[in-house]
């Protein structure tokens, strides 16, 4: 039996997905979490198999909480979203999580990508493939944002959240370390990508990390 916890913000959603994990006889909901926290408690109290989350909760993004669940628990998360594109789910496994299911395939792939991520897989919803998301990150290779890739693993992750919104006190929470430490790593960053200002560095964050939904 794999056990696991909902989490989102929005109570009906919650139940629509709840709905849909008991008609699985291999599944069981042991958990719904209001919001990051909520989740966050659940997974130490409860240690379920694996989480699904709303990739919008009132208190973080899923990206935040995948980050603090992954560095605490043995628990795989699997992200639900109605944002498109690769971006969103190249993003979301640079963060640690092992699915992205978009919210309208939900009902034929949900179960399928908690199966997967259980068995130590990974999964993307349909129209997304491994294919489409590897080729969208070679395509960021060849363009002007390739110098992402001479970040490291930590930078990435401190770009990733202002991408998302986050200043830097949000950002040294989610990551467990001090301001001073994301103000170094904003100062690497610039200095890497040639940008001069802050400003800049969440325009470049905003565009090649996380870039907003297609009109």
């Amino acid at each position: 039996m794999v056990t696991v916890v909902i989490a989102d913000s929005h109570r009906a959603s919650r139940d629509v997905v709840r709905a849909l994990l008991e008609t699985q006889s291999d599944l069981e909901v042991v958990g719904e979490a209001d919001n990051g926290l909520e989740a966050i408690t659940m997974c130490h109290d409860l240690r379920p198999d694996v989480v699904v989350a709303d990739f919008k909760l009132s208190d973080m993004n899923a990206l935040q909480l995948t980050h603090s669940l992954t560095q605490h628990y043995a628990v795989d998360v699997v992200i639900l979203s109605s944002l498109p594109g690769e971006a969103y789910a190249a993003a979301a496994l640079e963060s640690g999580a092992k699915a992205w299911v978009p919210k309208e395939r939900a009902v034929e792939e949900l179960a399928c990508a908690i199966r997967a991520v259980h068995r130590g897989g990974t999964y993307l919803g349909l129209p997304l493939t491994q294919e489409a998301v590897g080729a969208y990150r070679r395509q960021a290779e060849e363009m002007p944002g390739h110098l992402y890739y001479s970040l490291t693993g930590k930078e990435r992750q401190v770009l990733t959240f202002i991408g998302s919104g986050c200043n830097d006190m949000e950002i040294g929470e989610a990551l467990r370390v001090s301001q001073r430490a994301v103000k170094r790593h904003r100062a690497s960053m610039m200095r890497k990508l040639g940008l001069a200002t802050d400003s800049e560095l969440t325009r470049y964050a905003v565009e090649r990390t996380i870039p907003p939904p297609a009109p």
